[in-house]
């Protein structure tokens, strides 16, 4: 099918629609998450929080499992649910703008309640909407989920961008603070980072900006307006080659999917989501701070944009994808990923911390270990998708072991963080008496 008929055959605003459904799909967390540089220096819970919001993540897909449990009695009700799904992101959102910065006492020490709890409803509403969206857009024709697909992207590119406008506030200044402690002053050097470019509350403004959007997009997505692109009975669909779940897809590049391989690249992305979904993220504030507020800014926000540049990389260049090219970018991932363990396993005081290539190379690692594992998992889901006889129960496993390993690495990491003692905070006033 030539590009101008593809066109001609489409409504480019249905594909609007669904791209915004995307979006809706992760922009939350993701968007929260390339705030931590900031949250980390202005909340009680300091280099650990970002442990907390990884575990918080994890512990949120119970949302998914609940609608699973009950998906066959909510079927008929999937617009509704992904109406309240919404409501709640939305919502949410807009809370945390208000509430993110406001502390209770819990058992004598100071908690970031409020940003937690938002962070668990927040999590929720992301998690399941892996088990809702999809399902929804096969209603209308297959063509547009390639619009759907690249909305998903953007929920990690935008916010990403968003972030980088942001700026950051720069280097700490160490401050002298009196405090009054059991009838006594007290004198404490503590750092004082300036503010970036706008607040974390201008932030989540924008994030609940784009919820709306969203919603509204979907909601005309599930209005007549858009009926003629629903799907209406099987044979419908032959703007695109329809293949039967049950049969082999066959392919120019030969590629057999045996059992060894099949287990295989399972182990592969159990392991690579326990490392980019659980245990990385959580002592990226070790590796990176001890290196200065921009080198961390940098390492977040450029690698939430190596993500999904690397995600579609996968998707349009299948050709390409082998079991070889998998193992390479692995093992290239594994050497980043012990580079980065180093670096926070060395905190305070890691390689080349006052050195601007040493900035650079701890940047260049956060980047390549993104960018690469996150190619690796879009192959290995081409590779299950195309290649394994049933290929939708060959993308459930996938999905199994993607839980499983992400669900791992949070639980190791926040052990190891929280009672570990292994990994040493950077305080930039450690030196100033």
């Amino acid at each position: 099918m030539s590009t101008s008929s593809s066109f001609e055959n489409r409504r480019l605003v249905v594909d609007v629609f669904a791209a915004a459904l995307g979006i809706s799909a992760w922009v939350e967390i993701n968007g929260l998450w390339t705030q931590t540089p900031i949250l980390t220096t202005q909340l009680p819970e300091k280099w650990s929080l970002a442990s907390h919001i990884v575990l918080l993540t994890q512990i949120a897909n119970i949302g998914p499992l609940i609608y699973g449990l009950f998906s066959k009695k909510l079927k008929p009700y999937e617009d509704r649910v992904i109406h309240f799904t919404l409501f709640i992101g939305t919502i949410a959102s807009a809370l945390l703008a208000i509430f993110w910065r406001q502390t209770v006492i819990i058992g004598g020490k100071e908690r970031s309640l409020p940003i937690l709890i938002l962070t668990l409803f927040l999590a929720m509403v992301d998690c399941t909407s892996s088990v809702l969206y999809l399902p929804y857009m096969a209603n209308f024709k297959s063509k547009y989920l390639m619009a759907f697909f690249i909305g998903e992207g953007l929920s990690g590119f935008l916010p990403s961008m968003i972030a980088l406008f942001q700026g950051v506030g720069g280097n700490p200044k160490c401050v002298n603070i009196s405090r009054i402690i059991d009838g006594s002053q007290h004198f404490t050097i503590e750092p004082h980072y300036p503010e970036p470019k706008f607040s974390m509350t201008i932030f989540c403004v924008l994030l609940t900006a784009i919820m709306i959007f969203s919603w509204i997009s979907f909601t005309v997505l599930n209005s007549s307006f858009c009926e003629s692109e629903r799907v209406r009975n099987n044979s419908s669909q032959n703007d695109e080659d329809q293949t039967h779940p049950e049969s082999p897809i066959v392919h120019k590049s030969a590629f057999y999917l045996n059992k060894f391989r099949f287990r295989y690249l399972l182990l592969i992305q159990a392991a690579t989501c326990a490392l980019t979904n659980g245990f990385m993220p959580s002592i990226q504030s070790y590796s990176c701070a001890p290196y200065g507020t921009l080198t961390y800014n940098m390492a977040v926000k450029l690698a939430g944009l190596a993500n999904p540049i690397c995600s579609f990389f996968a998707f349009f260049y299948k050709k390409n994808i082998s079991l070889v090219v998998v193992n390479v970018c692995t093992l290239y991932g594994l050497i980043c990923t012990l580079y980065i363990v180093i670096t926070a396993l060395t905190s305070p005081e890691p390689p080349l911390q006052d050195n601007a290539f040493g900035s650079l190379l701890l940047i260049f690692a956060w980047i390549s270990f993104t960018g690469s594992f996150a190619y690796v998992k879009s192959c290995i889901a081409s590779l299950f998708r195309d290649h394994a006889k049933q290929g939708h129960v060959a993308l459930f496993w996938v999905g199994v072991f993607t839980q499983v390993g992400s669900f791992s690495g949070a639980i190791i990491s926040f052990c190891l963080i929280s009672y570990g003692n292994i990994f040493v905070p950077y305080n930039p006033c450690a030196n100033i008496h």
